[in-house]
């Protein structure tokens, strides 16, 4: 059964306009920083990654090895984005968008996926133990060497996955797994 995790309290947030001195000062400092680490960037700009990337467009972007541990990423689109070997373990990935992404070596470790759509993705040698992946979109993903162990896949749509094997099969189905035809 799919159950709701339990809420975070969302901080409100005042959005005041900056002066677009003030703006072009944080863009030129991202613009000159000797780094491409995405959560330094984001430390630059004042941003936090564990609030202020809910719903955020990162579509086709490279994220790889980044650290997104415990992140709020709820709502995210990740389509087509390279986040091999990004570490999202605790972090809030429920209903993003991850379509054609690339999470291999992936450590998704009790991440809350509910509801996200990873159709086409590849989680090749990904670890998802303990992910919640309730009502996620699991269809084409590959699955090479993957560890899905103690994930929730509740409701979890699969099919024509590559790597899985029909042990793995029949235990995702006795876990509550969907399997469509395909």
């Amino acid at each position: 059964m799919c159950y709701d995790s339990p809420r975070v309290e969302r901080r409100e947030v005042e959005i005041v306009p900056q002066p677009e001195a003030e703006l072009q000062e944080i863009v030129d400092r991202i613009i000159g920083a000797k780094t491409d680490n995405f959560a330094e960037l984001a430390k630059i700009a004042n941003l936090n990654l564990a609030e202020d990337f809910g719903g955020a467009n990162l579509r086709g972007t490279t994220l790889s090895a980044v650290d997104f541990s415990d992140a709020n990423l709820d709502r995210a689109n990740f389509r087509g984005a390279d986040l091999s070997d990004a570490d999202f373990s605790d972090a809030n990935l429920q209903n993003a968008k991850f379509g054609g992404a690339d999470l291999s070596g992936a450590f998704l470790g009790n991440a809350d996926l509910k509801g996200a759509d990873l159709h086409r993705a590849s989680l090749a040698l990904a670890n998802l133990s303990g992910a919640n992946l309730c009502g996620a979109n699991l269809v084409e993903v590959n699955l090479i060497n993957a560890n899905l162990s103690g994930a929730n896949v509740e409701s979890a749509q699969f099919g024509n996955n590559s790597g899985l094997s029909e042990e793995m099969q029949v235990s995702l189905q006795q876990r509550g797994a969907i399997f469509e035809d395909v």
